[in-house]
């Protein structure tokens, strides 16, 4: 047998095997994730929109695309954009975090010619120990 064949061979397994293992790592990392954290982050989510009507202060907001659009600076409205954006395009990234009493909820955009650098939206607030929402820390950020 060749031994160019042997090598090309073994070189198509050796990928095969290590694609299996990624994707094995990817499935397993990202079910415990969910399952992990998803009953807290439900909470925290419908506690947000519970403020879907709570203006955003003008000097927090600045998410350009949603006063162009026509829209009020509220909550509602920043949550309805990126929703909406979450449902048209499947290349966005959508997440939600609280780190000790700051939450955010955030989308990119990543065209498929970037790379790395990506579009953001973020909505962040804080919350005090009782897990409510201080209504005046509402801010909304665009990053080009």
């Amino acid at each position: 047998m060749d031994p160019n064949f042997k090598v090309v061979i073994g070189v198509q397994t050796g990928m095969l095997l290590g694609g299996i293992a990624v994707w094995f790592g990817t499935f397993s990392n990202s079910s415990n994730f969910s399952v992990e954290k998803s009953e807290n982050i439900q909470k925290q989510i419908s506690n947000l929109v519970r403020h879907a009507n709570m203006p955003i202060a003008i000097e927090n907001f600045n998410c350009d695309s949603i006063i162009q659009a026509g829209m009020k600076q509220t909550v509602g409205n920043v949550v309805a954009s990126m929703m909406s954006s979450n449902l048209t395009t499947i290349r966005n990234r959508q997440s939600f975090d609280c780190i000790e009493n700051t939450c955010s909820l955030s989308i990119s955009d990543c065209k498929p010619w970037q790379a790395s650098e990506c579009s953001q939206r973020f909505l962040t607030y804080e919350i005090d120990k009782q897990q409510n929402v201080k209504h005046s820390t509402f801010s909304c950020i665009d990053v080009p």
